[in-house]
């Protein structure tokens, strides 16, 4: 290394001797070549950690909005279950639900506007001005009780019940199936044609 540092020495010099300063100059400017080399490397591994920080971040959204419209659906089923077990004739009664989309969150967003103005002269020595607006919003983020950065809700959307099945006992008599068809339709405000009733089995046969 000591070899390549003369040659590239004498390579500058064109071989002549150079004073004392001059050697000085010289080794303080290879110095400071590493040291501007040095962050540029630095912020590579940065982006890097930053990026994939982003990927487990969006990973974990997507896992949490599963999960949540999942609790959404059991704990509905659950609540209509039993709302139903008062219907007089229902008997025992389970319950099915599909939902049209998944639970919505609504983020917090941090906007800035950068607004930029130019001037344009033609040849006739006329003269327009162009204003140009740009918006950039990002995501805020806040802590959560585990020490993990996740988004800011601001609103959450519930999901849409697409269709209701139920299974019960005394769907054979025909008021207890109307009024089984009506309560759903009260509490989920869908039409009819998704909503089916059938008669449970009756396990004895």
């Amino acid at each position: 290394m000591l070899e390549d540092g003369k040659k590239l020495l004498n390579r500058l010099t064109g071989g002549k001797k150079i004073r004392k300063d001059q050697c000085l100059i010289v080794i303080l400017l290879g110095v400071l070549l590493c040291v501007i080399s040095l962050p540029v490397e630095k912020s590579t591994v940065k982006s890097d950690i930053s990026d994939r920080a982003d990927d487990k971040i969006s990973e974990h959204k997507q896992s949490a909005t599963g999960n949540e419209s999942a609790d959404y659906v059991r704990e509905w089923e659950k609540k209509l279950e039993e709302s139903l077990l008062y219907i007089e004739g229902a008997g025992q009664v389970k319950v099915l639900i599909t939902l049209k989309e998944s639970e919505q969150k609504i983020l917090a967003k941090d906007g800035t506007e950068d607004i930029s103005e130019t001037t344009e002269t033609d040849a006739s020595g006329g003269s327009r001005r162009m204003t140009e607006n740009r918006m950039e919003k990002n995501t805020v983020y806040t802590v959560d009780e585990r020490g993990q950065d996740v988004p800011y809700v601001v609103k959450t959307i519930t999901p849409t019940v697409e269709g209701v099945v139920v299974i019960a006992q005394g769907a054979d008599i025909p008021r207890v199936r109307q009024n089984i068809i009506e309560s759903i339709q009260v509490l989920f405000d869908i039409d009819m044609n998704k909503i089916t009733i059938v008669k449970m089995k009756n396990n004895n046969q």
